[in-house]
This record gives C-alpha cells, structure tokens and sequence, in this order.
C-alpha cells in the first residue's frame, strides 16, 4: 500500500512527475510545499464537519500517483466516529507565505510506525502564494483596526485587521460564528483608519480558518478586487505612516 510513499524524498522525483496523469495537476510549488511538511513531519490543521475550532496532525507520508496522504491521528482527538472511512474533512498546509488547502476523505485507519494513522484520499485542493505587491503591515493585538464587512446572504460582521498591505488583507472575527463563509466569496469592507476617516473596497475571500484556542474566533484572507483611486491614494498613504511609525520604533528600541 505504502511503497509509493515519499518516492520523492528517495530521490525518485523525475520518475513519480512522468508516472501518471493524477500527479500532473500538481504544481511544482505545491510538491514542494506539501513535501516539506512530510519531510519535517509538519503539523496540518484540520476542520472537521460539525466541531468547531481546529484540530492538528502530522503528516507522515504522501504516495503523489494516488493523491493519498498519511497523516498522525488528530490531536486533541476528536469523536471517533468522525473519522470512520468515507467521511470528508478539511485540512490545510503552511510553509512561508503560502497555503495549500485540502478536502479528504477518510479510506483507512492503521498502525503505521508505531502511530495510529490514518490514510486520506485527496478529493479537491487550493493552493494559494501571497504575492503582494506592496509591504505588509501587521499591527500589535492592541490597535487591530476595525474593519466593517458584508458578506452576500449573511449579516454584516464586524472584524479586527491582523496584517493588511495594499493589496489584501487578513482579518479576524471574534467569537463564535456558526454561518458558513465560503471561500471566493465576494465581499464589500469599510476599513476605518482612524480619526473618523474609512475606506471602502471590495475584495474576494479567499481562505476561511476556524478556530477555538485560545478563544473561539474565524480568520479570513482577503485579496483586494477593486478600489477607487482616492480611496487607494488615503490606504496608501495610511500604510506609509504606519511603517515610519514602525521604523521609528525600532530605531528608538535600538
């Protein structure tokens, strides 16, 4: 069942890419990505139907002709009949300033290194690379600005700016929030900078985590799709004073 297992990390690179058409959809950077977790045993999250919050899992191995993944059996465990064989989670992949979002499908439990494991099967994925053009600005938990958003078929959320440059931005909602968000959803923000001044842009969501340590709240990446140019020139030039401010900092601390 395993003998395909890490061919890559064996050498075996050339050979697995030209074996068959299931590894042909995978970009050289997402191999990358997901062979360096394996590598570094590299904990995954997972979001499981019907639980809030996040749970964690090493992966262990990947066969890249089956589209199959080993991975540790989640901690804290969960209920066990929420990963019996045929049942779907989803479990996300980090490395730098890149994601790669997986939907699997629970095929077998097993000892695997002296591990409980289980073997997925791959149904669906999204790779996402932060490719912003200008420099982020994360802010201290204390001074998150607010930013407003409405979402198609929900109510409007209220949430707080973790980083933000001028092409996107990562958001934060307290609490706990039982709507479902979907990913690539279109949304509209007005992000208050200050002194009663705000911004509005539109932008498509485009990556939802889940959350229950240490508080319950849901993470949204989102990428800037339109935004009128005095509206840009007043985020432009918010972001300029935040990094002189940041600057200032250092050098004061230095």
């Amino acid at each position: 069942m395993f003998e395909r297992l890490s061919q890559w990390l064996l050498g075996a690179k050339s050979h697995v890419k030209s074996s068959g058409p299931a590894v042909q959809d995978w970009s050289d950077a997402e191999l990358e990505l997901i062979l360096w977790c394996e590598q570094q045993r590299s904990l995954g999250r997972i979001e499981l139907p019907g639980r809030s919050g996040l749970f964690h899992s090493a992966l262990l191995g990947m066969d890249v002709l089956d589209n199959q993944l080993l991975i540790d059996m989640p901690f804290p465990s969960p209920p066990i009949e929420l990963l019996l064989p045929n049942n779907e989670c989803k479990i996300s992949f980090f490395k730098q300033q890149q994601l790669l979002q997986l939907v699997v499908r629970v095929e077998e439990r097993l000892l695997f290194e002296g591990r409980s494991a289980l073997l997925v099967k791959i149904i669906k994925r999204d790779f996402y690379t932060d490719r912003r053009a200008g420099e982020r600005v994360v802010f201290n938990r204390s001074n998150w600005p607010l930013v407003r958003l409405q979402i198609p078929m929900a109510d409007q959320l209220r949430a707080r700016v973790i980083n933000l440059s001028s092409g996107g931005a990562l958001l934060n909602i307290f609490g706990r929030y039982d709507s479902s968000i979907p990913a690539k959803a279109k949304i509209a923000m007005k992000l208050e900078l200050g002194d009663g001044d705000c911004i509005g842009v539109k932008g498509v969501i485009k990556a939802v985590s889940y959350y229950r340590r240490p508080c319950q709240h849901t993470q949204l990446r989102v990428q800037f799709s339109a935004i009128e140019k005095n509206e840009q020139r007043k985020l432009d030039l918010f972001l300029a004073f935040q990094q002189e401010q940041w600057a200032q900092a250092k050098a004061a601390e230095g």
